[in-house]
Formats: C-alpha cells, structure tokens, sequence
C-alpha cells in the first residue's frame, strides 16, 4: 500500500551531497526526475526489491509517496539525520572505501 507523508527532509536527489548520502544506501537503485500531474517527482527506485520513493511539491508543502518492502525515503531521511548530527559535512569530508566486500561512505 502506497504510503503519502510530510517530508522530513527536503534535498534534491540530484544534489551531489545527497547522491553521494543515498548511494551510501542504495547502491542498486536509481535517482530520476518524472513529470507527473504537472509537477517534477524526484524518484528513487531499489531495482532489487522494487521499493521506491517520490518526492514533490505540492502547494508549498514536500510530501512523499512510497510503495514496496523498504521505505527508501524512510533510510534517506534516518542517513541524513545523521550527517547532519556530524555536522553536515560537505563532500570534502566524506570519505570512500572501497573493498571486494563492498563500499562504504563515512564522514
């Protein structure tokens, strides 16, 4: 069922801070712009488990709608809560680590 809230946290997906934080979450999903009842949708789908996530506006409130065995938007806004507990850093202070195992972003 899908499910429509407030959003908590308002970021493009497309920013680069943003991308670098979702990616740390969803490395098998992707982030595109839809036009939907004449307005833009930012979107983020998991290909794997089929969850996605958009988000818009709609008379000067950022809401979200998501569907699927993940809440996406749910992880995006847990992750940014906790860059912003780290003090925000920008991407100068991410860091990337790469192994056989997998990637990781900290900051």
């Amino acid at each position: 069922m899908t499910d429509t809230r407030p959003v908590l946290v308002v970021t493009s997906l497309h920013d680069p801070t943003a991308d670098v934080v979702i990616s740390e979450l969803h490395d098998r999903g992707a982030c595109l712009t839809v036009q939907r009842n004449e307005r833009s949708e930012n979107v983020l789908v998991d290909v794997e488990t089929g969850s996605w996530a958009a988000v818009y506006q709609d008379d000067g409130r950022w809401l979200v709608r998501q569907d699927g065995p993940e809440a996406l938007w749910d992880q995006v806004e847990e992750q940014f809560g906790r860059r912003c507990a780290a003090g925000a850093p920008t991407l100068q202070g991410f860091t990337v680590t790469v192994t056989p195992e997998g990637q990781t972003i900290s900051w």
